[in-house]
Formats: C-alpha cells, structure tokens, sequence
C-alpha cells in the first residue's frame, strides 16, 4: 500500500508516456522512472510485454514501450512480435500488414481483417509497429491444432508445428495452470490441456528465437510470461542474450493489495517480472 501511494505522489514528477504512471523495478525493490526504465531494457535483445487481454490502456502503454525504446537504438532491426496471430498465417500477416506500411490499410482495419473488432484495442500496437519500422511477426499456434492436441493427442498434429526443443514445463507452471482452470476443466482433461499449453510456449519462443532482429517486442498474455515461466523460461534455454520482462498492469481495476502483491512477488512462485509497468486509463 505504502508503495501505491509513492507511485501516484511521483505522478506529477516523472517524465510519463500518455498511458504510464508508475514503474517498479522488482529487483531493486523501488520504483523507477519512466526513462530510466526505458534505458534500461532497450539492449536487451527481446523486450517481453506480458499483458492483460483487452485493456486499452494497457494496449496503448504497449505501442507507446515500443515507440520509446525504438527511438533509443534507431539504427536496430526490430520485430514486433503478438500472441493473437497464428504462426501459419504469417504469408497473410505480411500482406496485410505491407499495405498498412504503404498506407492503403488502416492499423484498425488490419485488426478487423484478421482477428476481428473484439481486438480493435491493439490498434496501437500495430500503428507502433508501423512507426517503427519493424516486422510483425506472428507467433502462436491455431486454436484448431490446439483442440486436436487436446482431443487426440501431440501425435495427431503436423509434426512440422512442433519444435524439436518442446518439452512440458515444471511443477510451479502446472499448478499455476490447474488452478487457473478453476475446475472448469474435468480432471482427466486437465493433462491434455496442458500438453497444448506448454506446446504454445514451445511454438511462440521457437519462432521468436528463429525470427529474431536485434531488438524484439514479444506481446503475450501473462500467464505466458509470469514468475519467468512459459514462453519466457523456454526463450532463456534457446538463447542466452538479454530478456527483459516486463508485466503491465491497470491500476484502474486493481485494489491497492493486488498492486502491492504484483510489486512483491509471490511467496511461492517469486516475482512477476522484472518491472511493473502501471497504466490508467483516461
């Protein structure tokens, strides 16, 4: 709580993007202004941006990291790596995304044309992207090669859409799973279910390393990228060059404790990430 409120005390005084009001660096246990946080990721070679579906807010701080770290190293190659596009569709993703570059298509109506405006708020993720000047790549797996994975098994699945390093993640990221599906899953199931999510980590930090640029902006949901699991823990065993990680949070539906335990860490799991990043809405 003491925390929160050093945050909104220093919300006049740092130098904030539209959306941002706060940065904690878990490591050291402070916070940490906005530039200096900016500073402090832009070498590392793979920027993971572990988010909150469908929050605008928290979208529009995502365009605006990925701006303001490109301005920091202008000469970089840079890809813009998202969850929501499917690994198979990139011939689609790059035609697409071409012409919203040449300008003949809105960063709104790529999202329209291959996800559908349920996503309309990762506009800006786009948009950034364009500015930029970096690649969209896409990353997951389709949903309907999940759904076979967990109705017949990996084996029924193109074997060209496993990596050979897939492997199932430990103890800590099962219990994190299974208690996530808070029993919305029946218990025989839950295994299956499993093999299908730790193959999406598989799939997404396979193509990151294989499609990397100097700088890389991975954007995934949370439980992807929380305590340094998932996607994170398996990009960290492909390559060895500096991850920053980094969860967003919206301070706006969150209470004062829930803000508090995303700055701490968790006493079993550890520390969310190496920065939180808060945001507001307007």
């Amino acid at each position: 709580m003491k925390t929160f409120l050093i945050v909104l005390s220093l919300f006049a005084s740092l130098n904030l993007s539209a959306k941002v009001v706060g940065v904690y660096d878990t490591t050291k246990k402070a916070e940490r202004p906005y530039d200096s946080f900016l500073k402090a990721i832009a070498d590392s070679k793979y920027i993971v941006l572990g988010e909150f579906h469908y929050d605008l807010a928290i979208q529009e701080a995502e365009g605006q990291i990925i701006q303001d770290v490109s301005a920091l190293v202008p000469g970089a190659s840079k890809n813009v790596m998202w969850e929501f596009l499917n690994v198979t569709d990139q011939p689609v993703v790059d035609k697409l995304f071409g012409e919203v570059v040449a300008g003949t298509l809105t960063s709104e109506e790529f999202i329209l044309k291959t996800l559908g405006d349920q996503n309309a708020p990762y506009a800006s993720v786009i948009s950034a992207t364009r500015d930029v000047k970096a690649g969209l790549i896409a990353l997951n797996l389709p949903r309907e090669q999940k759904q076979k994975v967990i109705k017949e098994g990996i084996q029924s699945i193109d074997p060209k859409l496993v990596p050979a390093t897939h492997y199932l993640s430990g103890k800590n990221y099962y219990d994190r799973f299974v208690d996530s599906m808070g029993g919305h899953v029946p218990a025989e199931k839950i295994q299956s279910y499993y093999v299908a999510q730790c193959l999406v980590d598989s799939v997404m930090s396979d193509t990151a390393v294989k499609r990397k640029a100097d700088l890389n902006f991975l954007v995934a949901g949370s439980f992807h990228t929380d305590f340094f699991d998932g996607t994170v823990e398996k990009i960290k065993k492909l390559d060895s060059a500096k991850l920053a990680s980094v969860k967003i949070i919206n301070l706006d539906s969150l209470s004062e404790e829930e803000i508090a335990a995303f700055e701490t860490g968790d006493q079993t799991f550890g520390l969310y990430a190496d920065y939180i990043v808060m945001v507001r809405g307007e």
